[in-house]
């Protein structure tokens, strides 16, 4: 009747909470900054969606992770990100965010073809504001890992 679970299977179910509580306390974010613009400003633009994912094949995740209050940080920056005319004609931006085997940014690569000069500058600019991706428990190595920052105008 009763299943003993190995402390792996442990942190395993632990990290997979984690990441469920994560994804949640995100999609409660991007639901209550939409309201909230909508709200300000009807003639305003859609409010930015802000998403951190983990492009890396391991099944159960990143060894780092961003703190809950990433989120709010870059969508403080998004009218500087989207400020000149040339830019705001861009809806979606991907941005691929490489984090080193020590939980530092090491490096980000803007994926649009037409992200001008200035663009990409204020994107690395953004981007240094960051604080650093925290470890999540249950990794024994720390490998570096990209992510996929996709910020919407």
């Amino acid at each position: 009747m009763y299943t003993c679970l190995s402390n792996r299977d442990v942190m395993i179910k632990k990290f997979q909470l984690s990441v469920l509580i994560m994804a949640l306390a995100l999609i409660s974010f991007s639901v209550s900054a939409s309201v909230t613009s909508e709200k300000d400003d009807e003639n305003s633009r859609v409010s930015s969606e802000l998403r951190l994912h983990s492009t890396s094949d391991d099944v159960y995740g990143s060894p780092w992770e961003f703190p809950e209050f990433t989120n709010e940080i870059i969508d403080s920056y998004v009218p500087f990100i989207f400020r000149t005319k040339k830019s705001a004609e861009i809806t979606e931006l991907r941005v691929i965010l490489s984090v080193s085997e020590k939980g530092k940014i090491a490096g980000y690569k803007v994926i649009k073809e037409d992200a001008d000069k200035g663009l990409k500058e204020r994107v690395g600019f953004v981007l240094r504001q960051l604080p650093r991706p925290q470890s999540v428990v249950g990794f024994e190595q720390h490998e570096s890992t990209d992510f996929l920052l996709i910020i919407k105008n």
